[in-house]
């Protein structure tokens, strides 16, 4: 009896270190949903540890597709078209009492950046930074972006900033920056080629090539313009240009100034229609003028 009574006792005390020691581990899960960003863009991996109220250390290893995607921290960056697979690993936090490591996988689809119907520029707002265009800097190494100060873009949330300050001195230099995109899938038909724009640089000249033969071209003043009303104080830029027997052209924009020059280039289209569909400013003296 006595055997059995101390058998009992052994058998309890197992039980209950087994459970005190469950107590330090828990059943933890790590969910992350399958991702699809646009070419470009960047976003926060957005995670979920269960049991809710868990905390974890969470980091992130790409298993396939290195060259579509990029992680720091918990941002993640989609670099060109493709697909990744993506390993994340939770564990606890240093000292936690309660202990564990678990895993997931998901997916990141990166997809190409696309116009609206009708629309042949792409990425013509900005909104994916520099992608899609060619850029020609002169010095080369000016390296414009697309920061937008005081939340000045015509449309959406980013615009092409023309100031920049190459040695920190605060002070805006000589701006010599020349863009342009190669459109294919044109028809027989009149396109309007346009921007909006505000500053004070000294012109603007827009060109739409066929190789080395300019086909249409304009060139616009960069500080005498009238704003056209309830648009943040841009000006609307265009030219039109008639193809016959051409499915591709290069549209490209030229910009020049002189030392602390500024302006914000945005919403540059190439669609079907002409000069008509310029917005403008009123013809009479006393509310302004024509563009």
């Amino acid at each position: 009896m006595k055997k059995f009574g101390l058998f009992l006792l052994l058998f309890l005390l197992a039980c209950a270190f087994s459970a005190c020691k469950g107590d330090d581990t828990t059943d933890v899960k790590l969910e992350i949903e399958d991702i699809v960003l646009t070419k470009g863009e960047e976003t926060e991996i957005d995670y979920r540890i269960t049991p809710e109220g868990t905390f974890g250390v969470v980091s992130f290893e790409i298993i396939s597709g290195s060259e579509f995607i990029a992680i720091t921290g918990t941002t993640l960056r989609a670099l060109e078209v493709g697909t990744a697979q993506v390993k994340a690993t939770a564990v606890n936090m240093k000292g936690a009492k309660k202990t564990f490591s678990t895993g997931t996988t998901f997916t990141v689809t990166v997809e190409p950046i696309t116009s609206a119907e009708g629309e042949f520029i792409l990425n013509g707002g900005f909104e994916f930074g520099l992608l899609e265009w060619s850029i020609v800097s002169n010095p080369a190494n000016y390296s414009y972006g697309t920061t937008v100060v005081d939340n000045t873009p015509h449309s959406g949330e980013a615009a092409l900033n023309l100031w920049f300050d190459a040695d920190g001195d605060e002070k805006g230099e000589a701006l010599d920056l020349t863009l342009s995109q190669t459109l294919s899938g044109l028809e027989n038909k009149t396109y309007l080629f346009s921007l909006w724009f505000k500053g004070a640089i000294t012109s603007v000249t827009m060109k739409v090539k066929a190789g080395e033969e300019v086909l249409s071209s304009g060139e616009f003043s960069g500080y005498d313009y009238k704003p056209v009303a309830d648009h943040s104080g841009y000006v609307h830029y265009g030219i039109e240009v008639t193809l016959s027997g051409r499915t591709s052209v290069t549209v490209e924009i030229k910009l020049t100034g002189d030392p602390e020059c500024w302006g914000y280039v945005d919403d540059v289209s190439f669609k079907e229609g002409s000069l008509d569909d310029l917005e403008k400013a009123p013809e009479t003296p006393e509310a302004g003028h024509l563009n």
